[in-house]
């Protein structure tokens, strides 16, 4: 896949998060030995790309030492932008880029290599090109209305009757066909509006694995759910970059003598309650574990 620059937006308030989110921005949680906004990085750089950038606002100041680390441009957000306005915000900013591919760092998209090659050759021949995948008829997630010519044409809530398709929050944004415009704004509003007649949508033909990550329960649930599938792409992909060294398989435990204890704090853990803990800092800047 032929990736130039890949764009994470990292300013959301992270507020599916709970408690814990007030004080880690989603996208610097822990997964195994790293974060997922690093792991998303890594991954968009096995794909080709040459340049990442993220926005942020929300505790933006956590962010300094992952920016330096993996050499990542911030377009910081003084007041924030919103889903279409960090695009208009990238657009002004960097003008001689004129399309940037979204990877959204609260979750993984990993497709075949025959996919990713067929979304590239995609991207050529139309303006915006985002990646659709199948989802479940109680699934929580917005859907997305297709015409036969493959063209967004609606977005719609979650119903009974709802097409079982929903945007992954993966694909690629031309900016030169995008009118700039400042101040807050919705991504399918003021970028990939679907009356524009120029937002395709791509469906891969291979099965696809996601991982959602982006709400505190799913965040739990996925990470269990990845140490009982060391056969998914993304169990090698974390394995292949040294990322997942720590687990206990017999236990379905990590970095923790004790079973279901998934320990992502750094320091050791002496209670033996299943769960996930991690590390917080509070203003004082003392660290103390939390168990989610």
């Amino acid at each position: 896949m032929n990736i130039n620059n890949c764009f994470l937006p990292c300013a959301g308030f992270g507020t599916r998060m709970g408690s814990v989110g007030k004080v880690i921005p989603k996208p610097l949680w822990p997964l195994f030995d790293s974060t997922l906004l690093e792991l998303q990085v890594s991954y968009a750089k096995t794909l080709g790309a040459q340049r990442a950038f993220i926005n942020t606002h929300h505790l933006s100041e956590l962010f300094k030492d992952i920016i330096n680390e993996e050499d990542l441009t911030d377009l910081y957000e003084r007041e924030i932008l919103g889903s279409g306005g960090c695009f208009h915000n990238f657009k002004k900013n960097f003008p001689q880029i004129t399309s940037i591919n979204i990877f959204n760092p609260d979750s993984f998209l990993l497709l075949s290599q025959e996919d990713w090659d067929a979304f590239n050759e995609h991207s050529k021949k139309s303006d915006h090109v985002l990646i659709g995948m199948p989802c479940e008829k109680d699934d929580q997630y917005n859907r997305i209305v297709v015409d036969s010519n493959g063209l967004l044409r609606d977005i719609v809530g979650p119903s009974e009757d709802a097409p079982t398709i929903t945007y992954s929050g993966f694909g690629k944004v031309d900016l030169s066909a995008v009118t700039y415009k400042p101040g807050k704004s919705n991504f399918f509003e003021s970028v990939a509006n679907p009356s524009n007649n120029n937002v395709t949508i791509f469906e891969p033909k291979d099965p696809i694995e996601f991982w959602d990550f982006g709400e505190i329960e799913a965040y739990k649930k996925n990470i269990t759910k990845i140490i009982k599938n060391p056969e998914s792409r993304l169990f090698n992909f974390l394995k292949s970059i040294g990322k997942i060294t720590k687990l206990n398989f017999e236990k379905l435990s990590y970095a923790s003598t004790f079973p279901s204890v998934i320990n992502f704090s750094g320091v050791e853990i002496v209670e033996s309650n299943p769960g996930v803990y991690l590390s917080i800092k509070s203003l004082s800047n003392e660290s103390r574990v939390v168990k989610l």
